[in-house]
């Protein structure tokens, strides 16, 4: 028997079509560079193979394979397979590429969602503070002033809700302002911000160097 055979190389994707009396020898041949028409396409594959009973129908043969009429029969012939045998090696590095690519720009986006909620909850916890200030400065008991507001229960419960390790809360010495800040995570390797409330009515980003255990007004 002669063999009509077509392989794919690994290496580039691409086929190669011929013919041989002995299958099992030729593989080996075409896979350890031993023909020339292969060298450095290794290592390829057997995708398909056909037996005929004499060299003139298998060169008949591997001429109709080699053809664009050929090649489509082929294809369509082992279109199931052909779906199945994978990535050649550049495919396969484009592809890892790719996947990496798009993994580091959703990790990116996770993180920076996750962060803006986080930036929220920061916000949300110190605006409270500005009407409980205004509620406290106005209680008989503390005799109009902010006098020890930040250790007041509303601010201590804000100040716990808020993720920030940098946050702080402060009255000045006269009990007559007071100012509370807490680290943001948007943009923070770039840019650091913090976010500051204080007794003025006043909330507004600041340079996260401001954010300091004295802080007495959001400049």
């Amino acid at each position: 028997m002669v063999y009509t055979y077509v392989l794919k190389s690994k290496k580039d994707g691409k086929w190669y079509t011929g013919f041989t009396r002995n299958l099992r020898e030729r593989f080996k041949q075409h896979n350890n560079n031993k023909v020339f028409s292969t060298k450095g396409r290794a290592p390829l594959e057997l995708i398909y193979y056909e037996a005929c009973a004499n060299e003139h129908d298998a060169a008949a043969r591997e001429k109709y394979l080699k053809s664009g009429m050929g090649k489509r029969y082929l294809k369509n012939r082992l279109k199931r397979s052909l779906s199945l045998t994978g990535f050649t090696l550049i495919e396969l590095l484009v592809s890892i590429a790719v996947i990496a690519t798009l993994a580091a720009i959703i990790l990116f986006n996770i993180v920076q969602y996750i962060n803006k909620g986080k930036d929220a909850s920061i916000k949300g916890n110190l605006v409270i503070l500005i009407p409980a200030g205004e509620a406290y400065y106005g209680a008989n008991a503390n005799n109009d002033s902010y006098t020890d507001f930040c250790s007041n229960p509303v601010v201590t419960n804000a100040l716990a809700q808020i993720p920030s390790q940098n946050k702080h809360c402060k009255v000045d010495t006269t009990g007559n302002a007071w100012a509370a800040c807490a680290t943001l995570f948007t943009n923070f390797s770039s840019n650091p911000k913090a976010y500051c409330v204080d007794s003025t009515g006043a909330k507004k980003e600041i340079n996260n160097s401001a954010c300091a255990s004295n802080i007495i007004a959001c400049q």
